[in-house]
């Protein structure tokens, strides 16, 4: 399993977000997408899981 460094600023968008009030369906999808980016750039374009590398990222909901 890949180990993820967290030593970079999350995006700007998680600020604002709060658990208690949000949830991933209440962000908008610019909102959403600004978040991937920032995984994806996180794990060096590699599934965190299998160390595979990510092609492009669907959304599954």
């Amino acid at each position: 399993m890949k180990y993820l460094s967290r030593q970079m600023p999350g995006p700007s968008v998680l600020n604002k977000f709060d658990y208690r009030r949000d949830d991933w369906n209440s962000l908008s999808s610019n909102d959403k997408k600004e978040i991937w980016e920032e995984i994806i750039k996180m794990q060096g374009k590699l599934c965190a899981y299998c160390e595979k590398k990510i092609e492009h990222h669907k959304s599954g909901g």
